[in-house]
């Protein structure tokens, strides 16, 4: 093991200084009222040629790394500490200062949060330029994690800090807890969060993403999206296959270049221009759908669904509700073969309705490659539209 770091500035007091964690251990009562003492530490190292990977771990404070093969390469850290004394902030700041190992073709910048008995607080951000070809891994707690510009694999994580990532070449791994994560012109992505939002965009690869609480968008997906969301709204713009699923929010999709599965719970299911099949479920929301494909399977319980098949190339549609409206919009032109049936609503079709039970499939008695509309509902209309 060789050790790179290299202190070049110390000790500048500042009692102004408000950006700081407050960490305290072993003692109660205090605030940052208190810290009449503050000293901030900037430190400095290259980064030697021959790299391979860079790992970063980080515990309060920003991370920064930009990929640029133009310029020297190389890292900085920035501590503020503040406590009671002079002596004591002294005596802690050493324990946060950045440690640098190299090993071999990786090289590890550590900052570590010791559990000190002192009342204090600190922030620990770094800097970070690296030639673009590296593999960057990174792990903080609080600070905000930001990294461009590189063309290898990058993983992120973090707890309760923001992320973006931007201009990645490689594949890309992130994951935060509680702040916004926003990743944007990377390589395939997997993206994680939980009471954050999720913004993705310009993914030249398969998309796999999954938060709780807050929006999660996907925009211009070179490849498959598998997105998971639970409370919050679930929204894709311009992506490949689609396999999507929310509870309690707005299900939205617009161009898809696929099949979609489109499942929700308690929330609204809306999609435009998916050239695959569509197989979509709600609950207790209003469904509607449009798109070329050859097929359609929707499922819903308490809420309307209006479909709108735009191809003449229709195969087969499916729509099952119960307590709400169903309408189908199909080409003036097509001649299907229409079974609709519902207990206590009426049927209105400007195209002819098989009317045989149920249980019966009228329509396999039409000739190969007739387009078979399935409507069923209970206590709802049903509508077939020719336009």
């Amino acid at each position: 093991m060789k050790r790179l770091c290299s202190i070049l500035t110390a000790a500048a007091l500042s009692t102004a200084l408000t950006a700081c964690y407050f960490h305290t251990s072993g003692s109660s009562g205090w605030s940052t009222s208190d810290f009449q003492a503050s000293t901030n530490i900037v430190q400095s190292a290259a980064i030697p040629a021959g790299l391979k990977t860079l790992d970063v771990v980080n515990a309060f404070g920003a991370i920064h790394i930009t990929g640029d093969d133009n310029g020297p390469a190389g890292w900085s850290q920035n501590l503020t500490v503040r406590a009671r004394t002079d002596a004591v902030v002294q005596q802690i700041a050493s324990n946060y200062l950045c440690k640098a190992q190299l090993d071999g073709d990786r090289l590890k910048l550590i900052v570590t949060a010791p559990d000190l008995p002192q009342p204090h607080s600190f922030q620990s951000d770094l800097e970070i330029t690296v030639p673009k070809s590296l593999a960057v891994q990174t792990r903080d707690q609080y600070g905000r994690t930001e990294i461009s510009g590189l063309s290898g694999n990058v993983e992120a994580a973090s707890q309760f800090g923001a992320m973006e990532l931007r201009d990645i070449g490689g594949e890309v791994r992130a994951e935060t807890s509680y702040a916004a994560l926003k990743v944007r012109g990377t390589g395939s992505a997997t993206l994680k969060n939980q009471f954050g939002s999720i913004e993705a965009a310009g993914i030249r690869g398969p998309l796999n993403a999954e938060t709780s609480y807050a929006l999660l968008d996907a925009r211009d997906i070179g490849g498959t999206v598998k997105l998971r969301n639970q409370f919050g709204r679930l929204q894709v713009e311009n992506a490949g296959e689609a396999d999507l699923k929310t509870s309690y929010g707005e299900l939205s999709v617009k161009e898809i270049n696929g099949d979609a599965r489109l499942v929700n719970q308690f929330g609204r299911v809306a999609a435009q221009a998916i050239t695959g099949s569509v197989k979509a479920e709600t609950s207790y929301g209003p469904m509607d759908i449009t798109g070329p494909g050859a097929n359609f399977d929707c499922d819903n319980q308490f809420g309307g669904i209006v479909v709108r098949a735009t191809s003449a190339t229709l195969a087969r549609l499916e729509a099952r509700t119960s307590y709400a409206a169903l309408e189908v919009r199909l080409p003036a032109g097509l001649k299907p073969a229409v079974q609709a049936h519902t207990t206590y609503g009426d049927i209105e079709s400007d195209f002819p309705v098989l009317m045989k039970p149920p249980s019966q499939d009228s329509s396999a008695s039409q000739p190969p490659g007739t387009p078979r509309i399935d409507l069923h509902n209970q206590n709802g209309k049903i509508r077939v539209v020719g336009e």
